[in-house]
């Protein structure tokens, strides 16, 4: 696990401990203070990027949260798949370059 999974659990327990031990919601909820933080976010990056690669990142992110999910096995078939294709159709089915490429592919690690 995670580090920052686990540094994340815990200052969501304890804010949710502080609020049961007698504190009130509206002391760690200020509604024109997040308002601010996230109009201030949405128009600095209004203005940084262009508006294009704006409506590409929500449709990425709307993917990220809403997407299918598929088993591991099936994301490690489909990358072989694309190697074995890719250098079948460059090398003329040297395994050997496709080995290589597998070693080059980004370090996306099994645990």
């Amino acid at each position: 696990m995670d580090i920052a999974i686990i540094g994340l659990i815990a200052a969501f327990v304890l804010i949710l401990m502080a609020i049961l031990l007698g504190g009130s919601l509206s002391i760690f909820i200020d509604v024109p203070s997040f308002l601010r933080v996230v109009g201030v976010t949405i128009g600095v990056t209004l203005v940084n990027f262009p508006l294009k690669g704006e409506i590409m990142a929500i449709g990425i992110v709307k993917n990220a949260f809403f997407n299918k999910l598929e088993s591991l096995t099936e994301y490690i078939n489909m990358i072989i798949t694309f190697v074995i294709e890719d250098t079948r159709d460059k090398r003329h089915d040297n395994y050997a370059v496709v080995e290589r490429s597998l070693l080059i592919l980004p370090p996306w690690r099994v645990r």
